[in-house]
């Protein structure tokens, strides 16, 4: 007998009236799984309390763990390439230069309409100036 039209395996007692609907949800379940992954291809099933039969997972067949086992092996084993963020990163210390800060408001000063909220740094992005620092007294 083929496995497509195989019974479903142990059903629980309140299951057992609803049999003939669930072998033939298997069986649609078991023509999908040959369609899309051959017949060899193992599958796991889970039948929920009111019947309906739900396809969980699909496993590869050999031919495809064959498949992808070779490509891995033809791959380059220790070719290693830098990620964009990598060689951005080498590339913005090539060209650093340090930044300093405006020098900031007294605290006694107020310009009109400059009302600053606790989180505000005083710093904007086109009031920072880039100079070198200089040299530390050692």
């Amino acid at each position: 007998m083929d496995r497509l039209f195989a019974p479903p395996c142990k059903l629980l007692p309140e299951l057992e009236q609803y049999r003939f609907w669930i072998w033939m949800q298997l069986v649609m379940i078991r023509l999908y799984v040959r369609t899309v992954k051959g017949e060899q291809a193992n599958f796991l099933y889970g039948i929920a309390p009111n019947g309906r039969v739900v396809l969980v997972r699909i496993s590869d067949t050999q031919a495809e763990r064959d498949a992808a086992l070779a490509k891995q092996k033809r791959q380059d084993q220790f070719k290693w390439e830098p990620s964009k963020a990598y060689r951005d990163a080498l590339c913005e210390i090539e060209t650093l230069t340090p930044l300093v800060r405006s020098p900031r408001r007294k605290p006694g000063s107020s310009a009109a309409g400059s009302a600053r909220t606790p989180l505000d740094t005083g710093v904007r992005r086109h009031e920072r100036m880039w100079e070198s620092v200089p040299p530390p007294d050692t």
